[in-house]
């Protein structure tokens, strides 16, 4: 029998947010090291699956004397069990972050776009006049796209900074306009350098959400199993830990069916005695029910 030193009580005094960081953090190295071969499918709701068990956890603690007292049982994945919950709410959360782009590309664009083309015209201009190099000028223009946008602005601030001292009082241009474009065109490089980053942030976190998923949905399960065994003369073991498919019409390969007695007469051959039949072998000691766990095998 496993015995958890790190008890996961509720700390209302966090918000939410740091609540989902700070469970994350206590089980981080155990969800990452869930190897790809062993995830479970992402087959539920992630926030309906995580407020189910959050809501199900005060009276799920409140059986935690007897469930770390059942033979088998890992009481580590009761202990445990909220921090599983707020990781994956934090991995979920992380996960929606990175599907979408980083934020004001476009404006930005926009922006940048009207500079470039009032610094051409300008520049145009001084070309015209034996200012500039008006070869030079024109090679500033490159192709579409955000990052030639950013880099046409980057040329042609250098080109009028090189030049301030000829010409300033001779062009509309001004310096608050060339300090502008500079830091845009900056901050628009970075953007876009972070969005094409996204694939690979995006499945990184993909991977993590799966991998406290599985983590949580398998220790649910076997606390489900646990709550079903010690409750099952009071017939009330799915309200305590409810199952997280509740409403589907089908129930997902992953969770535990919850024990059900049979009527009398009937045969439990061929079915688990955990998940069919009441217990019939003398009492355990120490858990103070008749029969065997459904943690150990004869």
């Amino acid at each position: 029998m496993s015995m958890s030193t790190e008890v996961s009580v509720p700390k209302p005094a966090a918000s939410a947010n740091e609540e989902f960081l700070l469970g994350f953090q206590r089980v981080e190295q155990e969800l990452r090291a869930v190897p790809e071969q062993d995830l479970a499918p992402l087959n539920l709701d992630v926030p309906s699956a995580v407020a189910t068990v959050l809501g199900a956890w005060p009276e799920i603690w409140a059986l935690r004397d007897q469930v770390s007292k059942l033979p088998g049982f890992d009481v580590s994945r009761l202990d445990k069990l909220r921090d599983y919950a707020l990781a994956l709410a934090h991995a979920h959360g992380v996960f929606r972050g990175s599907m979408g782009p980083p934020d004001g590309i476009a404006q930005m664009a926009e922006e940048l776009a009207t500079l470039r083309d009032m610094l051409f015209a300008d520049a145009a201009a001084l070309a015209k006049r034996g200012v500039f190099d008006e070869a030079r000028i024109g090679k500033l223009r490159s192709g579409p796209g955000y990052k030639s946008l950013a880099f046409d602005v980057v040329g042609l601030v250098q080109v009028f900074r090189e030049r301030w001292a000829d010409i300033a009082g001779r062009t509309a241009t001004q310096t608050t306009e060339l300090e502008r474009a500079g830091q845009l065109a900056q901050q628009l490089v970075t953007a876009v350098g972070l969005k094409e980053q996204q694939p690979v942030s995006a499945t990184s976190a993909s991977l993590l959400r799966l991998q406290a998923f599985t983590v949580f949905v398998r220790a649910y399960d076997e606390v489900r199993r646990a709550v079903a065994f010690l409750r099952w003369h009071e017939e009330d073991a799915e309200s305590i830990a409810p199952s997280l498919w509740a409403g589907r019409g089908t129930r997902a390969a992953t969770e535990a069916p919850v024990p059900v007695a049979p009527a009398p007469g009937d045969s439990p051959a061929g079915e688990s005695a955990a998940a069919t039949s009441a217990p019939t072998a003398a009492p355990t000691p120490g858990v103070g029910l008749p029969g065997a766990t459904p943690f150990t095998r004869s």
